[in-house]
């Protein structure tokens, strides 16, 4: 049996917990804990690769102790429930927002994001020592990391998409191949909450910068002046899912490259 990805204390029958991914109290608020799902491995071609059919109930984690479960992981969703409750029904817009809720967002969107990448049917790629960080920091993620919220309203009030598409700017002798295999190395995750839309966006190496598009990405983490942004030159098609545009259009750039 495998140690708890957080606190890494061993586990056994009597420690082990099993975690929902998304919470309870968020999948009772959009009345979807019996939505049935079918969560699909696709390549970069788009070849089906594997698929899985659950309920949202049952989309849980068993690498987590209850310790964690029970303690600062329940005092995080107990923390962050009224701000997800107020994006969603309107009470609160992303500028009410301070700093410390802020933060708050952005480490609740990354422990749902890495522990659905842990779990899922795709490459496993959270960060070394990510999970250990968030047990250990109340109020950091760990470098290279970048969240994100867009508050628009899809086709489906829950949805989720992982991968490594990125839209890079690198010096002229970079080679491609290097590129490829650091794309390979990160992670891009997509979560639609109702119309709450996060991306957690995680780069292998340092001296690279991230760079979201000015008016559509509000950046919940780093809070520091990291982020590039930009003016994005063709229109998101308002037809078109907005998790999907949001996804695709995080870029990163390595240093001493022309901005996006």
């Amino acid at each position: 049996m495998p140690n708890c990805s957080f606190c890494d204390v061993a586990l056994s029958n009597d420690n082990r917990s099993r975690e929902h991914i998304i919470p309870g109290w968020l999948l009772d608020t959009l009345g979807v804990r019996d939505q049935a799902v079918t969560p699909t491995h696709q390549s970069s071609y788009g070849t089906v690769l594997t698929v899985r059919s659950h309920d949202l109930d049952s989309l849980r984690n068993g690498k987590v102790c209850a310790c964690c479960n029970n303690g600062w992981m329940s005092r995080l969703e107990t923390a962050v429930q009224p701000l997800i409750r107020g994006l969603l029904n309107a009470t609160l817009a992303p500028s009410d927002l301070t700093a410390s809720d802020r933060t708050l967002v952005a480490k609740w969107a990354a422990k749902v994001a890495w522990l659905l990448n842990d779990a899922s049917n795709y490459r496993k790629v959270v960060p070394a020592g990510a999970f250990r960080h968030l047990f250990n920091h109340s109020d950091t993620l760990p470098a290279r990391t970048l969240v994100t919220l867009t508050m628009a309203p899809g086709p489906t009030p829950i949805w989720w998409i992982q991968g490594a598409l990125w839209l890079a700017s690198t010096l002229a002798d970079f080679p491609a191949e290097s590129t490829k295999s650091l794309a390979e190395s990160s992670l891009k995750t997509g979560l639609r909450f109702g119309s709450i839309n996060l991306i957690v966006s995680c780069w292998p190496v340092d001296d690279w910068q991230f760079f979201v598009v000015r008016g559509l990405h509000d950046v919940l983490w780093p809070q520091e002046r990291l982020v590039g942004s930009c003016v994005e030159s063709t229109p998101i098609d308002a037809d078109f899912d907005p998790l999907m545009s949001v996804h695709a259009l995080i870029k990163i750039r390595q240093a001493g490259a022309e901005a996006p």
